[in-house]
């Protein structure tokens, strides 16, 4: 293909439409001496012989035919010097030849680029341009051309950073290359848009996470997940930015369920077990929660609770308002639907294997027995779990043998909490012989006065002291107080940390004024492994370091207050020791008014004992806190943390209030075919209650045209779906309501009135969709077969039995051949159980009329022929629907 051009010039010519169609006469004669030829009387005749000269001259520059100026257009010559005559002159302007395919400036073929017929046409010295041509400013309104015309369709040019449709730049916005390239007004775009559903940024489509006008979207397509956007994490549903809450809930085996949230949760608050609930088979109370586990995604965490559920028996799953994002937002108290239990997956052996003190067998899911478990034929018995929290799954084989080499694995009949039993499983695990003794593989230090002391495999021992002999710790010269260093074995005996008290009277301190490390050295010996083998003597040297940071409160967010407002919670960034005598110091102010001792008594400070991260203190008030919005100003040195820096002033906020946080609403089903949902609190609602984006029918936004009314009073609040809205038969939905509806105490719609939870209620709704008629059949008679009086009318469904208005037979227009004649009577066929079926009898209830005559059944709308008004209705009362019509068959 031609190399696209871009040609500058300016403002292109119009040129007429007409076209010189004359052939070329390239053998006209050029008369350049005068002695030759000479005009006598209008006519070129031979200079000598006074004859008129024949055929084509050009004399003069002007062209003669047969001695007369030639009329009209004629092309003269070819190639380069081909001429253009009108009228024996050359042509002035341009003009176009040869079915347009030259074009002439005064009479000669025009130099360099340009354009004719209103543009819809490309020249180039003279001649139709060939190829791809991008004409005009490329910055203003080029036109794209082949071979000289403006190219049909559309075309990319000037590589692809054009597009062009018919030869013009398209307008608007328009995609190319499968929809993954985007134009605007012929242009590569630039910024965002949207176009046909997907986003783009500039040309392409876009990558990652943006915001366009108010949703957002990842990559192309509407967000939903949870992404990072300007430093921060953001949970998105259908591109809509939603607070924190919780997903799903998903069994996953009789004692375990999984709880998915939007966003990345705090890890200390995700496994603290005291933020869920698990309500098994109806229960009111919780069944006891043993752990919960975060999950690797950060976002769901695996809860384990006591009792075993079994299949068929019912699971609600509660989560508090106290979860936390990672963030320290609190998640949207949470109720999941009631769901049936369904288990019959039996449990499978994942895994064998040897971990230095016990053989130990994964599984699948929580065991409970197995029938026969052999170890290289053997028997050997299924032990107690090696840790009862959610998501391990690892039982110790009981007396497995331990020695060198490869051990096979037979279990067999192996059940899980409901019975489900599998096949025989099959597995092996290979144990090593070790003959080296243990090592010391690191010593590092871990806060500024604890380090850890790392081996390359288990060793032998209870407790620190029994696994490790004659710890030596000393600072330069000096040994420290043996009784200053106590050490704890971890669990798989492969480490041990130590910690060395400090006190001010220390006779050897472990950091000295304005000392921000300490340089230590360490040794040992007597450690072995269980073999025997004895470790040797380790001296080395650890250096430990404290900050000179302050302890700060981790999230002001984690502030709390207990149920009987005595206690003030405060969590720190880091383990500190609260220092009691700074209560005096402490500022509180209710309602913006500062409060004396006399008014509240400063709190108590101290540390939560039930915290073993030791970051948590108490203050606690003689008296539980009245109602009201409260500022504490805390002072600086509060607290410490183990390195003795002091903590900076803060100031927390915090509300108290008598008023519940939640309420549960009352909802009346619709009791007929106008679906109206009647809404009651005890108090009075706040106008939220009418929002109609606070409530969802089936999780999906109300239908349009709802509308949303207070009714009596405040307290109700009634919702009336649209007639459009339709219920083919009387059935529950499921209506949602969201927890911001609320009250006039600013208490929270929720499914529980302690602990919150979305609410959702299964509303019955009537049937609001008419009956139609379906279909009409001639009842032939049973006194002469081809005739009838008699038409069965079929419904779309049951009719109401009661059929007793006067007004009744206007319902119908019956048309026997095109004329009318009267209903006599109207009933319900008895022999139809399902009341779908109405017997009509027409005429006299004497005449006869011809099976083989057209007759049509039409449902008469009100005021068609005196009918006010339809009585025929369904068992809900919506009358039949008027207007239609149905042919009778035989």
């Amino acid at each position: 293909m031609k190399n696209f051009k871009l040609v500058k010039t300016t403002a292109a010519l119009a040129l007429g439409a007409s076209v010189v169609t004359a052939a070329v006469v390239p053998g006209a004669t050029t008369a350049s001496a005068a002695s030759k030829y000479k005009v006598s009387n209008g006519q070129l005749v031979n200079a000598k012989t006074g004859k008129v000269v024949k055929g084509y001259v050009v004399f003069k520059s002007k062209l003669y035919y047969n001695g007369k100026l030639k009329k009209g257009y004629k092309t003269v010559g070819s190639g380069k010097t081909i001429k253009l005559y009108y009228n024996g002159k050359l042509k002035e302007g341009y003009k176009t030849a040869r079915n347009n395919k030259l074009l002439f400036f005064n009479g000669s073929l025009k130099k360099g680029y340009k354009t004719a017929g209103n543009g819809e046409r490309l020249y180039k010295d003279g001649h139709l341009d060939k190829g791809y041509e991008v004409y005009g400013d490329v910055d203003k309104d080029p036109s794209l051309y082949y071979n000289g015309y403006l190219k049909s369709g559309y075309k990319t040019a000037n590589n692809a950073t054009l597009l062009f449709y018919n030869g013009k730049l398209k307008s608007g916005y328009k995609t190319a290359k499968e929809g993954t390239v985007l134009y605007k007004e012929g242009r590569l775009n630039e910024g965002l848009a949207l176009v046909g559903g997907k986003l783009f940024k500039d040309s392409s489509l876009n990558k990652g996470i943006e915001k366009y006008e108010d949703k957002f979207y990842f990559d192309a397509d509407l967000a939903n997940g949870t992404y990072e956007y300007e430093g921060k994490e953001i949970a998105v549903e259908n591109g809509v930015e939603v607070g924190a809450k919780v997903n799903s809930v998903e069994a996953i085996n009789a004692t375990e369920v999984l709880v998915t949230t939007n966003r990345t949760l705090s890890k200390d608050s995700a496994e603290n077990v005291a933020n869920y609930e698990v309500f098994l088979n109806g229960g009111s109370t919780t069944d006891v929660i043993k752990s919960a586990k975060l999950q690797a995604d950060g976002k769901s965490v695996l809860v384990r609770f006591t009792t075993p559920a079994v299949v068929n028996q019912s699971i609600k799953v509660a989560t508090k308002a106290s979860l936390l994002t990672g963030n320290y937002e609190k998640l949207a108290a949470f109720t999941s639907d009631v769901k049936l239990f369904s288990d019959s997956t039996a449990p499978t052996l994942k895994s064998v294997e040897y971990n230095g003190t016990n053989v130990v067998a994964t599984f699948s899911e929580p065991v409970t027995a197995a029938g026969n478990i052999r170890v290289d034929g053997a028997t050997v018995t299924l032990g107690s779990a090696v840790e009862d929290v959610a998501g391990n799954y690892q039982y110790v084989l009981t007396s497995a043998p331990t020695t060198a080499g490869t051990h096979d694995v037979v279990i067999s009949q192996l059940k899980d909490a409901n019975d489900n039993e599998t096949g025989t499983q099959k597995g092996s695990y290979t144990i090593v012989e070790n003959a080296a003794a243990p090592a010391v593989s690191k010593v590092e230090g871990v806060t500024h006065n604890t380090f850890k002391v790392t081996f390359d495999k288990a060793i032998d021992g209870a407790d620190a002291v029994s696994a490790v002999k004659n710890l030596v710790v000393k600072k330069g010269s000096n040994t420290l107080a043996s009784t200053r260093v106590t050490g704890v074995l971890a669990t798989d005996k492969k480490s041990i940390v130590y910690t060395i008290a400090t006190a001010p009277t220390d006779e050897v301190k472990l950091y000295g004024d304005n000392e921000t490390t300490a340089n230590l050295t360490i040794s040992f010996d007597g450690y072995k492994d269980a073999n025997g083998l004895l470790g040797a003597a380790y001296s080395g040297n650890v250096t430990l370091s404290k900050d000179g940071k302050a302890p700060a409160l981790l999230s002001k967010n984690l502030v709390s207050v207990n149920a009987a407002k005595t206690v003030v919670t405060l969590t720190f960034d880091e383990a500190v020791d609260a220092v009691t005598a700074k209560n005096a110091d402490i500022v509180i102010k209710k309602d913006g008014i500062v409060q004396s001792a006399t008014a509240i008594a400063k709190p108590a400070v101290a540390d939560d004992s039930s915290d073993t991260t030791q970051r948590k203190v108490t203050l606690t008030f003689t008296a539980a806190l009245a109602d009201g919005d409260y500022e504490l100003v805390l002072p600086k040195g509060l607290v410490k943390d183990k390195e003795l820096n002091d903590s900076v002033s803060d100031t927390i906020t915090f509300k108290v209030s008598s008023a519940a946080s939640y309420f549960v609403p009352t909802v009346a089903d619709a009791t007929d075919p106008s679906n109206t949902i009647k809404v009651t609190s005890v108090k009075d609602f706040t106008d939220s209650a009418k929002n109609l984006a606070n409530y969802t029918l089936d999780d999906a936004a109300l239908p349009a045209g709802t509308t949303i009314d207070f009714v009596d009073d405040k307290k109700n609040v009634v919702i009336t779906l649209p007639d459009t809205f339709k219920v083919s038969s009387n059935a529950n939905y499921k209506l949602g309501i969201s927890a911001d509806v609320k009250n006039v105490d600013g208490a929270s719609v929720a499914a529980n009135g302690t602990t919150g939870g979305v609410f959702t209620k299964q509303v019955a709704l009537v049937d609001n969709v008419a009956p139609t008629l379906v279909s009409a059949k001639l009842v032939a008679d049973t006194t002469s077969t081809d005739k009838f009086k008699t038409v069965s009318l079929k419904f779309s469904e049951a009719l109401d039995t009661t059929l007793d208005s006067t007004d009744l037979l206007k319902d119908f227009v019956i048309t026997i051949n095109g004329s009318e004649v009267p209903v006599f009577s109207v009933e319900i066929d008895s022999a139809d159980t399902t009341n779908k079926t109405l017997t009509v009898v027409v005429g006299d209830n004497s005449t006869l009329y011809a099976l083989t005559q057209p007759t049509v059944i039409k449902v008469a709308p009100v005021s068609e022929t005196g009918n006010t008004a339809v009585d025929i209705k369904d068992v809900q009362g919506n009358a039949l629907t008027t207007g239609t019509s149905v042919t009778a068959t035989k």
